[in-house]
């Protein structure tokens, strides 16, 4: 008879998004770090700041966002779930719950 095997799930906050399930863009990193102290420009001046560096979509359909990308976007590492979920062999992790449980009984 084949051997069942035991699994746990470990659950852990998104290291990227830092469980905000959202990223800013990297179009706007670059963005903010080119331009935090200037003073603000107008929307044709950020249409071409974005056109100039490759990240303006200027045949977009949607006229809600103009072509520029939206600030924040869905994390690409948690999908937007903000935590990471990943199966663990019980069998690798038990020795060390076991050596816990024993430390602080």
């Amino acid at each position: 008879m084949p051997q069942a095997k035991f699994f746990v799930k470990k659950v852990v906050t998104c290291p990227n998004c830092e469980g905000r399930q959202f990223v800013q863009h990297p179009a706007w990193t670059e963005y903010w770090k080119e331009n935090a102290d200037k003073p603000f420009m107008t929307a044709d001046q950020d249409r071409k700041w974005f056109e100039d560096h490759g990240w303006y979509v200027g045949s977009c359909i949607d006229i809600r966002i103009n072509g520029i990308p939206d600030e924040e976007v869905v994390c690409g590492e948690c999908e937007g779930n903000g935590e990471i979920i990943t199966e663990v062999d019980l069998a690798t992790i038990l020795p060390a719950l076991l050596l816990e449980i024993q430390v602080k009984g």
